[in-house]
C-alpha cells in the first residue's frame, strides 16, 4: 500500500487537475478498466469522492467496484453490482471538480455581464457536444483539416467498420433512425473504418439550417450543419455526417457506444507558452526527450518568429503523451487512427504548433537506442534533452540514414558539435567516411539501422560495403567511466575494416536493455 495524500478539496485542487485526471482516466480506458465509483452519489454536486492529492499530484483509490472489460476482475464475484446500485461514469468527476473550482471563483457582477453583452435575465451560453463523421477518410483529408481549423475539437477517434452487411445495416438503420424514412441504409457508410470528430460548440453559435435539416423543418442549427453541406459541395467522394442538435448527438453516440457525458467533459489544453507545456510534463513525470532543435525554444518569441514551429519528441508512452499534450492528429493517417503518422497539432500561445511524437517500438531508430536515449536524458533550461553523445549521433543518423542526401546544414551543425579532428575529417569526407563514423558508434553500442513504421520517413542505410562491426571514433568528449575528477579526454579508437566476431552481451548490457519502468 502507498500513501497518496488526502481527499482533494477546494483549497488543495491543483491548477492542472483537469489534465491529470484525463490522463488517469485515459490510461484506465486503454486497458479496459473502469473505476465506477469515483463519486457518490453520482451527481455533479460535490460529495464523497475517491480523488486524493499529495504535493499537487492526484491519485485514485478504492477500486472495489472496478471492472475490467465490463467484468469483475479475477471472477471474485458472480454478481457484477448490487441490484440497487448503478456504476457512475468515471468522467463525472471532471464535472464535480469543475463545479468545485467555479464555486471557489468570485461571482460575476451585473457590470461584468453588461460588458459581456449579456443581461441578468439572459441565460448564459452553454457548450454542447456535436459529432462530425467522415465515412470515407481516404477522401476526406481536406475536410478533416477544415474541421480542425473551424471547430473547438476536443477528441478524434477511429471507429471500426462493421464486419458483415447484416450488422452494418442494423447499426446504420439505428444511427439514421430519425431520417431514413423506414428505408435500409446500405451503402459505403459503416462499411469501412471511419473517423469520429468530437467538437464543442456554444449554444450562441446557432444559425440557419440548410440541406436535409431545413427540409425536415428545423429552424436553427449549429455551425456543423453548414459545414457538412459545404464539404458535400466541395469535396467529391468525402461522405460526411454532422449532427444538427444535441438530441441527435446523443442518439448517434449511443449507437457508436460512446458516453456523451465523458466526451462532453473533455477540455483540450491550451498552453500559454512552451515553458508552460514543459513544466506540466515535468509535474506529471512524463518520460520524454526533445530530440532536435531544443536550443531554439529558449529564444525570445520563438513561436511567433518561426513560420512553422515544431517540437520533436521521443517518448516511452505514446498515448499518455498525446493525452497530456492535448494533441490532435494533423491528418487522418495518424497512429491512433490506424495509420503510422505521428504528426499532431498542439495549441501553444494561441498558435497551432506541429508536434511529432516518436515512441519506443515505432522503429524510428533502434528501440534499444531510444530506450537508452530516454535513460540517459539530461535537463536543459527545464526541458529534457539527449545527452551530448546521443544527440550528436542521433542527428548524424537522421541526416545520413533518414535523408536522401547529407545536407550541408546538417554537416555544418555536426562540425560545430565536435572538436574531434578524426570525426571532423570523416564528416567532411564522402558517404563511406560518414558511415564509418556512425556505424562505429552504433556497433560499439550494439544498435542497428531500423526501417521506420512511418512511410514518410526516409530509410537509406549505409549498405553492405561498410563493415557492421566497426569500433567507434568518439566524436564527443566523455568523462572517465569511473566518474573520477581526471580531465576529460577524447577516446581515440582506430576504425578497423576487418570483420570481427560480434561481442557477446554481458549481464550489464542485458540489464541496460530492460524497458523503462517509469512513465
Amino acid at each position: 500500500m502507498t500513501y497518496v495524500g488526502s481527499p482533494v478539496t477546494k483549497a488543495t485542487l491543483p491548477g492542472d487537475y483537469d489534465s491529470q485526471l484525463r490522463k488517469i482516466i485515459f490510461d484506465m480506458e486503454s486497458v479496459g478498466v473502469r473505476h465506477n465509483d469515483i463519486i457518490y452519489p453520482c451527481s455533479a454536486k460535490p460529495g464523497k469522492h475517491e480523488v486524493m492529492v499529495q504535493n499537487g499530484r492526484l491519485s485514485l483509490i478504492d477500486f472495489g467496484w472496478a471492472t475490467i472489460d465490463g467484468q469483475v476482475p479475477c471472477n471474485v464475484s458472480k454478481q457484477l453490482f448490487f441490484h440497487d446500485w448503478e456504476p457512475c461514469p468515471d468522467s463525472k468527476i471532471l464535472e464535480v471538480l469543475k463545479l468545485t473550482l467555479a464555486q471557489a471563483a468570485p461571482l460575476h457582477t451585473a457590470e461584468t455581464n453588461k460588458n459581456n453583452k449579456q443581461t441578468q435575465n439572459e441565460p448564459p451560453p452553454t457548450d454542447e457536444l456535436h459529432l462530425i463523421l467522415l465515412w470515407t477518410p481516404s477522401r476526406c483529408q481536406q475536410a478533416y483539416t477544415e474541421a480542425l481549423n473551424t471547430f473547438n475539437v476536443v477528441a478524434v477517434r477511429s471507429h471500426q467498420g462493421y464486419a458483415t452487411t447484416t450488422e452494418k445495416i442494423e447499426y446504420m438503420n439505428a444511427f439514421y433512425e430519425s431520417t431514413r424514412q423506414h428505408k435500409d441504409v446500405n451503402d459505403v457508410r459503416g462499411s469501412i473504418e471511419h473517423v469520429v470528430i468530437f467538437a464543442k460548440i456554444s449554444s450562441m453559435e446557432y444559425g440557419g439550417c440548410a440541406g436535409g435539416a431545413s427540409a425536415r423543418g428545423l429552424k436553427t442549427c449549429p455551425p456543423t450543419n453548414p459545414f457538412k453541406n459545404r464539404v458535400r459541395d466541395k469535396h467529391s467522394g468525402c461522405v460526411i455526417h454532422a449532427t444538427d442538435g444535441v438530441f441527435e448527438t446523443r442518439a448517434n453516440m449511443r449507437v457508436l457506444e460512446y458516453e456523451y457525458e465523458h466526451y462532453n467533459a473533455l477540455h483540450r489544453p491550451q498552453w500559454e507558452s512552451l515553458t508552460h507545456m514543459f513544466d506540466h510534463l515535468k509535474v506529471i513525470n512524463l518520460s520524454y526527450v526533445v530530440s532536435r532543435n531544443h536550443e531554439d525554444y529558449t529564444k525570445k518569441n520563438y513561436l511567433q518568429s518561426t513560420k512553422h514551429p515544431d517540437v520533436d519528441f521521443m517518448v516511452t508512452d505514446y498515448n499518455a503523451t498525446i493525452a497530456a499534450l492535448g494533441a490532435l492528429p494533423s491528418g487522418l493517417h495518424a497512429t491512433e487512427l490506424g495509420g503510422h503518422r505521428v504528426q499532431h497539432n498542439v495549441l501553444i500561445g494561441g498558435k497551432s504548433v506541429h508536434v511529432d511524437v516518436r515512441y519506443v517500438g515505432d522503429h524510428y531508430v533502434d528501440p534499444n537506442w531510444m530506450r537508452d536515449i530516454l535513460r540517459n536524458r539530461v535537463s536543459r533550461n527545464g526541458i529534457f534533452v539527449m545527452e551530448a553523445e546521443d544527440y550528436f549521433y542521433s542527428l548524424l543518423y537522421h541526416a545520413l540514414i533518414q535523408k536522401p542526401q547529407f545536407g550541408s546544414d546538417y554537416k555544418l551543425r555536426l562540425m560545430e558539435m565536435t572538436s574531434n579532428s578524426t570525426a571532423k575529417s570523416r564528416l567532411g569526407g564522402n558517404r563511406r567516411d560518414q558511415c564509418e563514423l556512425l556505424l562505429g558508434f552504433m556497433n560499439d553500442r550494439g544498435y542497428i539501422s531500423s526501417k521506420p513504421d512511418d512511410p514518410t520517413v526516409g530509410f537509406f542505410p549505409c549498405g553492405k560495403t561498410i563493415a557492421p562491426n566497426l569500433t567507434a571514433d568518439r566524436a564527443i568528449d566523455k568523462s572517465p567511466i569511473d566518474g573520477s575528477n581526471s580531465s576529460r579526454t577524447q577516446t581515440q579508437r582506430s576504425v578497423s575494416m576487418k570483420k570481427t566476431k560480434r561481442r557477446t552481451p554481458t549481464l550489464v548490457h542485458l540489464i541496460h536493455r530492460l524497458p523503462l519502468l517509469w512513465t
